[in-house]
């Protein structure tokens, strides 16, 4: 006979065991890797948190922020994130070859901390005046502003200086040389020292210290840890964009900083996982299948009498028939001396565990006799008194 209920189980059960078992850890790795940014015009800001709710350590993280023709004079570092923030200022003013060069010139560059306020981009500038001072004969001068120190003219210098030996282009490529050395070096002491400090791995765009339209920052976050990172951009335009990339590609954007700190059944409303009429089609399918992963409490009795009469390793059937017996167990005495009164035969000192474990046979005789699952409570009730009644009647 042709039945709805088999064909909905016969198509559910395997899309259910493609999409259900692996449901759980989907969802919650997806939920689980959040992020968020609030970007100021007024202080030309970016702040980025990164909230890991998971219980393992993240895969490697990937942040990448990317404003064209804009300039990070200073970014920072919290674990937590609204702890103290570790500054790349200070870790580039803390450089050794920085310090070693600043302390060969008579005047300093930017150095104290304490005294004078400067950013990576006033290091760099006051790095570049003093190699040029130092490269250049003092008949030659600085470069005037129609040539700075810049990748264009660097070529152009290089191309004058073998062509022509020019002596003038020749020093200015020598100053630059000697800049682009000073300055990978104090990027190489700068990234070694945020990778022991913080574990962040710097990923700069070229030899600059001062990051110029993308800069990449790589991490692990542990278990439960939300950081943040701070990123002050100089006066050039502020309309770029900021992404986060996890390794095994998780990672959700939520639109409020309240929501990384949401539950996981909140997360599944304001930001959906699925279209609507996939998901539409999955709830139909987890309703449909409910009786084989709730809880027993929350289903009837005739469906955990079914569920344990269908099961073929009846050693299996405990908790099923605990459930039911919990709830009959005050019935079943009852009915059983009642019949037995109005049958006009003496009382039976059964207990009620005497009487369900008659009735539990009986039930798996009706069910493979051909009765099969029984369809509603009502069906099943109709059934225990039939039993009751046969036994009552002996």
């Amino acid at each position: 006979m042709f039945s709805w209920k088999r064909v909905l189980l016969a198509v559910g059960i395997p899309i259910l065991v493609y999409v259900y078992s692996p449901i759980r850890e989907h969802v919650v790795n997806h939920y689980a890797l959040r992020w968020y940014v609030q970007q100021n015009s007024s202080d030309r800001s970016v702040r980025i948190r990164v909230h890991n709710l998971s219980s393992n350590v993240s895969l490697p993280i990937t942040l990448k922020a990317e404003y064209p023709g804009s300039k990070i004079i200073e970014f920072e570092y919290s674990d937590p994130w609204d702890g103290p923030r570790i500054s790349s200022l200070k870790t580039a003013r803390h450089s050794e070859i920085l310090r070693q060069f600043g302390l060969s010139l008579k005047k300093p560059i930017l150095l104290d901390e304490h005294l004078i306020p400067s950013s990576l981009e006033e290091i760099e500038d006051e790095l570049q005046g003093a190699v040029l001072v130092l490269s250049l004969p003092q008949s030659h001068g600085k470069p005037g502003p129609t040539s700075p120190m810049t990748l264009d003219n660097h070529l152009v210098w290089v191309e004058q200086c073998r062509k022509s030996e020019s002596a003038h282009s020749c020093y200015l490529e020598r100053a630059w040389e000697n800049w682009e050395y000073m300055l990978r070096g104090i990027q190489g002491d700068e990234t070694a020292s945020w990778k022991q400090l913080t574990g962040v791995q710097l990923g700069f765009p070229d030899f600059h210290i001062v990051p110029e339209d993308r800069m990449n920052y790589i991490f692990s976050l542990a278990a439960g840890h939300s950081i943040s990172f701070f990123l002050r951009y100089g006066v050039d335009r502020l309309d770029g964009k900021v992404n986060l990339f996890a390794s095994d590609g998780s990672a959700l954007r939520v639109n409020k900083e309240a929501d990384l700190d949401r539950p996981i059944w909140v997360m599944i409303v304001l930001y959906p996982l699925v279209d609507p009429v996939y998901g539409l089609l999955v709830l139909a399918l987890v309703l449909a299948m409910l009786p084989w992963w709730a809880p027993l409490k929350f289903l009837s009795t005739f469906t955990i009498v079914n569920q344990a009469l269908a099961k073929v390793d009846q050693m299996d059937t405990a908790r099923e028939w605990d459930e039911v017996y919990g709830r009959l167990k005050f019935s079943l005495k009852d009915k059983f001396d009642y019949y037995r009164s109005i049958l006009s035969r003496p009382p039976e000192s059964l207990a009620s565990e005497d009487l369900f474990d008659y009735l539990r046979g009986y039930l798996r005789v009706v069910y493979r006799g051909g009765v099969g699952r029984f369809r509603d409570n009502r069906q099943l009730e109709t059934t225990i008194n039939r039993c009751l009644l046969e036994l009552a009647s002996k």
